[in-house]
């Protein structure tokens, strides 16, 4: 199949679009990030279609959605613990209208900043700082070698310092 020939790509899409909906659906439980995330899958594939190999898509895309998935899962984990250590806002130290404010604020700046990294670079970093794993179980994982993981969490801590200035207490 010629992933960049309209027709074709309609085709396939008509036959493996429901399907790889479910496969989401049933993995994930979330029908409606399902859907997004087999529409996305599509589009990434129609936008990079001259860089496919046409007789390996139908993996792809599967491998595709469950790096996606698994992504907005990470997210919503860094969310979740985020809020579940952030101060109690019933405690009357932390009620002051500033320190709510601030700590919105920097809540925003760094989920805005997790959600500007590269997929591979936020992999790392959420798979270091959240699950707790060790460089070399990242880059055994990931198939990649120690120092590839160094680089990405490098890259990724540089440009998260650099959005999230003046909050470091």
């Amino acid at each position: 199949m010629n992933p960049c020939d309209a027709q074709h790509f309609s085709v396939f899409y008509e036959k493996n679009a429901q399907s790889l909906f479910r496969y989401l659906y049933y993995t994930f439980g979330k029908e409606a990030e399902a859907q997004d995330i087999a529409q996305n899958v599509f589009v990434k594939i129609w936008e990079q279609c001259h860089k496919i190999d046409g007789t390996k898509i139908k993996s792809l895309i599967y491998t595709m959605a469950r790096n996606e998935a698994l992504n907005i899962i990470k997210h919503e984990k860094v969310v979740l613990e985020f809020s579940a250590t952030s101060p109690d806002r019933n405690n009357q130290e932390y009620q002051t209208p500033e320190f709510l404010i601030e700590q919105d604020e920097f809540k925003s700046k760094l989920e805005k900043a997790l959600s500007s990294l590269k997929p591979q670079e936020r992999q790392v970093f959420l798979m270091n700082r959240m699950d707790g794993m060790k460089y070399q179980e990242i880059a055994d994982n990931l198939g990649l070698s120690v120092k590839a993981v160094e680089k990405r969490m490098h890259h990724v801590l540089v440009a998260l310092r650099a959005q999230i200035k003046g909050f470091n207490r």
